[in-house]
């Protein structure tokens, strides 16, 4: 079976705004990008033709449907909840969590762990290229990592209470736990 079927069947409706907005980035009508880089064919340097007005006019143009297309994009935080509800759906149905959908939430949750509280970039780290050169703590990654987080969390206290078989019931406790300290490390 292709990835590209078991994602579709796991998550639906979000891989297909995912494959939307993949499609939208592949469309270079709505570029509007600078001169920094040379090397990519969409980011234009001169005016198109010999009329600088009309060019400046088209790149207006151009860039206000850039900017309606964006107020549909899919945001992190519609990715963030519906992948929470595919990869926790159990949640929702109240029944029992296997071995495989276990292994995958605990992935996901230490994911989103590892997002919340990213180590700190050194010089070392970015001399031996394993850091990244961006601040990774003056974004919103770790605020909508921790918003996931928080809104898992509540959902695994809520549905604790209804699971009776002993494995699924652990894990949700073991994933709470591992929430909680990564929310409030001490």
């Amino acid at each position: 079976m292709k990835i590209t079927s078991v994602l579709k069947k796991t998550f639906g409706h979000a891989f297909a705004k995912i494959q939307l907005t993949m499609d939208k980035l592949k469309d270079r009508r709505p570029w509007f990008g600078t001169e920094s880089d040379p090397d990519d064919r969409r980011n234009q340097n001169e005016d198109l033709g010999d009329n600088s007005m009309a060019a400046s006019a088209y790149g207006i143009k151009n860039l206000k449907r850039t900017i309606a297309e964006e107020s549909n994009a899919y945001t992190a935080a519609e990715m963030m909840a519906d992948l929470k509800k595919g990869i926790w759906n159990e949640l929702s149905t109240k029944q029992s969590i296997d071995i495989y959908r276990r292994n995958l939430q605990k992935v996901f949750v230490e994911r989103l762990i590892r997002l919340a509280n990213p180590e700190p970039v050194t010089a070392t780290t970015v001399i031996l290229g394993a850091g990244s050169s961006a601040n990774n703590r003056t974004n919103d990654v770790i605020s909508i990592a921790k918003m996931g987080l928080r809104s898992l969390q509540t959902e695994i206290r809520g549905a604790l209470p209804i699971y009776k078989d002993a494995m699924s019931r652990a894990h949700l406790q073991d994933v709470n736990d591992r929430i909680t300290a990564a929310l409030d490390p001490k």
